[in-house]
Order: structure tokens, then sequence, then C-alpha cells
């Protein structure tokens, strides 16, 4: 069977396959079809089946559910026509990185019985998946599908993108190794297409799309792209002859049904050996947002002097562009960005901008500056440009990628409008036995902020990961909100047998994206600065209508 704590541990981790059981050649034009077989996998975790067909034939299908790799589907003793759905289908669930913990396929069988009424489907299976018996409800549809020239965009999960890295496998080498293939589509040919890290926050490697002939013909997408990747100096090699920089070709093969995208990767990295991998991904119709409307996020490529690049999160949706940054070949910590002389000419992002690096837990030092000049068009979604600049009196220069997408609206117009504010600093409490590595670590904590009429009434500190109440008093703080721009200051007193005692304050800066908040902060503990590991800034905020519990008065 499929261990339940795994599930728990994946979370909503969605996990796609795709077979490809026929060539679609003649006949009527393919129909699509989404099936989910209601705890077909275990108790709580459903098995959806995503297939196209032709002549009431499935030609390719591909499945979700439970993690994040490839599921194999055998649709061969199913019978599809314009009244029922009858038959067996046959599943290899794949084992991802995490789950499960055996490491080794599990096999299930289904026999299905569906009236397909007006193209919906309503019926029942028994089954069984590894050992366990299964039995549920059949929901879906067999209908028209999506022309390929339909799609703008592809989001493509490429596992064991960085295979070089395999010998570098710390806390988060698992997923750290898989990539984003961003594919933009016009009429179903490739543009602009970019290779991302999935956490891009403190990864210190970035590759430069080089070519790409990925094609969407009908339901099916196939082509390679071509990238040369920076490790980023991380010791790559060891002690192996490996450059620095590399070209890694990626051969893809997929189908995509609706907004999901499943295949296999043939991946060579310079000289070595191709080697096979199933990708999972997501597709949309959805046309760019309009540029005035959108945050970005941009890749300035080889960004400081020793080569890493800067991470730019930013708001372009008011007059004053606005934003945070990583860099993360320096450390882990979200970083001040100045971006009051850049500005949006037409559909060009242009002018100075700078950046202060801090010191993080890791990293001492004192903080520095850098200064750019950007030179970047954005349309159709995506950024794509130059820059140059100054970094500690070395000059840098570059290319630069990016993408946008459309921001929330806002509930919050002011702060005079605010009922509750949850500013969740993550690590931000100081111990004397250093940062927790554990979930929840004690050193977490959120201060959450109550309001009526504009004025403060309320502050409370908490532990988000863990619900636990801290014994702090909030003495003072002040909020300002202004567009999508939100700044302000925060004290309270603490006391604590897990964590330091004392005064803490800070201050705190980020992008309001409709209900939720992301920036960053600096603080201190009794007047002395506190070095994290990550000063990364999140939270809510609900208007006075919509407040929830009052914590304690202020001072209580």
């Amino acid at each position: 069977m499929i261990p339940a704590t795994l599930w728990a541990r994946c979370g909503w981790m969605v996990a796609l396959a795709a077979t490809v059981v026929g060539t679609a050649a003649r006949g009527q034009a393919p129909q699509v079809g989404v099936l989910t077989l209601e705890n077909g996998l275990m108790d709580g975790v459903s098995l959806t089946i995503h297939l196209v067909l032709r002549d009431n034939q499935p030609v390719a299908a591909f499945g979700t559910g439970y993690n994040s790799k490839p599921h194999d589907i055998d649709l061969s003793e199913l019978k599809i026509d314009a009244q029922r759905l009858a038959g067996r289908i046959k599943v290899t669930v794949n084992p991802d990185a995490y789950a499960p913990s055996h490491g080794q396929p599990v096999q299930a069988t289904f026999d299905i019985d569906s009236p397909l009424t007006f193209g919906m489907a309503g019926g029942t299976f028994t089954g069984v998946c590894g050992d366990q018996p299964r039995k549920g409800a059949v929901r879906g549809f067999v209908g028209a599908g999506r022309e390929a020239g339909d799609y703008r965009r592809l989001r493509l999960r490429i596992p064991g993108a960085l295979r070089r890295l395999y010998d570098l496998k710390g806390p988060n080498w698992k997923y750290a190794l898989d990539m984003n293939l961003i594919v933009p589509l016009d009429h179903g040919v490739s543009r602009d297409v970019k290779l991302e890290t999935i956490v891009p926050d403190y990864r210190r490697y970035s590759a430069l799309v080089r070519s790409s002939d990925l094609k969407l013909v009908g339901h099916e997408l196939s082509g390679t792209v071509e990238a040369m990747v920076d490790y980023g100096g991380q010791g790559t090699g060891k002690g192996k002859n490996i450059p620095r920089s590399e070209l890694h070709r990626f051969t893809l093969k997929a189908v995509v049904v609706g907004d999901h995208v499943a295949g296999t990767c043939a991946i060579k990295v310079g000289d070595g050996a191709e080697v096979a991998e199933k990708f999972v991904g997501r597709a949309t119709t959805d046309p760019p947002p309009p540029v005035t409307q959108s945050l970005c996020w941009i890749r300035m490529h080889d960004a400081m002097q020793e080569g890493g690049p800067i991470y730019l999160t930013l708001s372009l949706s008011r007059s004053q562009i606005h934003g945070f940054c990583y860099a993360p070949a320096y450390n882990h910590q979200p970083q001040k960005v100045d971006a009051t002389g850049l500005r949006l000419e037409g559909d060009a992002l242009v002018g100075p901008m700078g950046v202060t690096l801090a010191p993080d837990v890791y990293k001492g030092g004192e903080p520095f500056n850098i200064r750019y000049r950007l030179e970047a068009k954005v349309s159709g979604g995506d950024i794509t440009g130059t820059f140059e600049g100054e970094d500690r009196g070395q000059p840098v220069k570059g290319v630069l990628t990016g993408e946008t997408r459309m921001q929330q609206r806002r509930v919050v117009a002011s702060e005079k409008e605010l009922g509750r504010l949850e500013l969740n600093l993550g690590y931000c409490l100081v111990s004397a036995a250093g940062f927790s590595e554990q979930e929840p670590g004690e050193n977490h904590a959120a201060i959450v902020l109550t309001y009526a009429d504009g004025q403060l009434t309320g502050g409370q500190v908490i532990n988000p990961k863990s619900s636990e109440e801290l014994n702090g008093r909030v003495r003072a703080a002040q909020v300002k909100i202004e567009g999508d721009k939100i700044t302000g200051a925060v004290a309270f007193q603490l006391t604590s047998t897990a964590v330091k005692s004392g005064l803490y304050r800070f201050n705190f800066e980020g992008i309001v994206d409709g209900q939720k908040l992301m920036g960053f902060w600096r603080g201190s503990l009794d007047g002395k600065p506190i070095l994290t590991k990550s000063a990364k800034l999140g939270g809510s905020l609900a208007p006075y209508r919509a407040a929830d519990r009052a914590p304690p008065a202020l001072g209580g």
C-alpha cells in the first residue's frame, strides 16, 4: 500500500505521467477526458486520469495523484462509447524522491463502470492499489479539447535537471536539483524559453537558454531545449575535472490535456550519458496581464563580481516601482531594492536601480550597495534585456530574463482600513542554541495586530508553526500602506525560556498581493542587530469588517 504518512509529507504536490498508447493520424478531431477515481490510491487520495481520444479510442493518457512523479496508465482494456465507460485500467504508481519511502513502483488495477450523460461521467469503480482493496465513485467528463494555438504558457518541472549537483547533497538536494522549464507559446511554437530554479531565493546556479525548437501540435509537445547552466561555484566537480558552466540538452516528448502536461525528458549534460526522466507540468490559456497590473520576477545573470545572480521581485502596478531581491551567491537573505529610478516607458523597463546587501547568520560583514542600470522589454508576459553596473568597485554586466504575473486585487487600500494584520517573520527570535532546523522551530514568530477605525487595538506574538502563544507584549506598531507597498515597524517585549528574552524591534517592507504579503525585515534585540538564516516577510491582512478575534490589549 501507499503509506499515509508520506502523503501527508507530500502535501499538495501533484504527480502526472504520460503514456502514449497510439498515434492519432486519421479520423475525427480528438476529444479529451478527465476521470477522477475518488479515494482510488488511498483514503483521501484520488487518482485522476487525463486522456486523449480519437474515434472513441484512447491515444494518450496520463494520471494525477499522490506525489510529484509520473504514474503509467494502461487503458487497453477500457471501452468507451457515447453512452458508457467500462473496463479495466492498470496503473503503475511511480515513486518520487520522497514517496513511497521504499522507492519502488506500486501496481494498481481498477474496474470501472460509468454511464456518460451529455459527456458527464458518474459511476463507480472497484480495484486494488498495492495490497489494499479500493472502491469509490467515478467523476469526470469527455468532451472537446483545446486547440494548440489556445495555449499561452507551459511550466514544466524537470526532475534532476542539474545532474552534476548530485554529488552535493545538502538538506534539500532531492528537490533542489529540479528546474522549471518555462515555455511561452505563440500558436504552438515556443519563444523566450527560460530554465529557472524551483527554489530561487537561495540557490546559486542559473541558466541561459541558447535554443529551443519545442512545438505543440494537437495535444503533443516535442522538441529540444539547450541551455548553458552556471553552477555558481558550488563545488560540483568534487575533485573531478568539471567546468563551472556546461551545456545541458533537454529533449522532450509530452502530452497536454487541459491545464496538465506530462511526458518524458532525455537529459544530456556536456559529454555525459543521456538520462531519461519523466516530468510533469501545467499549461495555461490565460493571456498575459497588463504590465501595470503585474508582479514580475527577474533574474539578472552574473550580476555580482563573483558571478552570482540577483533575483528581483518587483511590483509594476503603481507609479513607483518597488520590491526586494535575493543575492543567492552571497547569502540567504531577502535584500532591499532602491527602484525609485526605474520606470516603464511603453513596453520598456529602464533606469537605474540599487540593492543593499545585508549580512546573515551564515555570512557576516557590513552591508554594501551595488548600483545597476537596466534596459529591458516587457512583452507577452516575458521580460528580456540587459544590465550593467558596479559591485564593490568592479564593473558587472549581463543579460536579464523574467516573467510577469497578474497581481491579485487588494482588499485594503490604506492602513486606515485595516482590521487585522499578521506579520510572519520566520526565524526572527534569538536563541543561545542557534537557529533550529526543526519544523516547527522555537525561533519562529509572527505578530498579529488588530485595528478598529484606523487605530491599533491589540497585539499578540505567536509561533505560526505550532500555534503556541509566546509571552510577548506588543509595545508599539506603525504601519503604512500606499498602493501595494507596505512598510512599518513593531516592537515587543518577550519573556521566554526557549529563546532570549528582551526588547525586540523590527522594521519591515513588502508588497501587498491581494490578502498576502511578501517582503523582508530587519530587526534587533535590545539594540543589537539580529542575524538570522532568513529575514523573509510573509503574512496576511484583512479589512476591519473581516477582522478575526481580537488579541489581548496592548501591554496586556
